[in-house]
């Protein structure tokens, strides 16, 4: 990088780096509290099972109509809790997918900054070489120029 270059958007440049990093904590935090939310839910759903396979079967028992009513009705807050569950499950996953779409953009930005940047540099960076170039042909030329005495014009520039 040419120690004279200064690209001015540097500050949007940082900016969108810190745009960066925010998405990627806010989608870490949406992958974390979904998959926690998956966790939940298949325990509930093994809970369900567990419940539905334990009443199935008498075991010598008698039946007791009380204890059957606290079952059904039990399974049920069960599958209505998994109804939540999903439900909610599927708010998590749409709000991770716009976590996902936010830092996709973050990171496009930042990318197009960047490459904004190196071609600047390229820019300056050639057109220092074309002044350098310039200079030294100057030199090149005013020193090696044929004097009044060589045949050269009367004055050389």
């Amino acid at each position: 990088m040419s120690a004279g270059f200064v690209f001015r958007l540097e500050a949007v440049l940082q900016q969108r780096v810190q745009q960066v990093r925010t998405a990627q904590l806010a989608l870490a935090r949406a992958v974390t509290v979904r998959v926690a939310a998956a966790r939940q839910l298949e325990g509930s759903m093994r809970r369900l099972e567990a419940a539905r396979s334990g009443g199935a079967s008498l075991d010598g028992r008698t039946f007791d109509p009380l204890s059957r009513m606290n079952t059904l009705y039990y399974l049920d807050c069960l599958e209505q809790s998994i109804q939540q569950q999903r439900l909610h499950l599927d708010e998590l996953a749409a709000h991770e997918m716009r976590a996902r779409l936010l830092l996709v953009q973050a990171t496009q930005g930042r990318q197009t900054l960047e490459r904004l940047r190196e071609r600047k540099q390229q820019e300056a960076r050639r057109e220092q070489e074309l002044l350098v170039a310039r200079q030294l042909d100057d030199l090149v030329t005013t020193r090696f120029a044929p004097t009044p005495q060589e045949g050269g014009p009367a004055h050389a520039a």
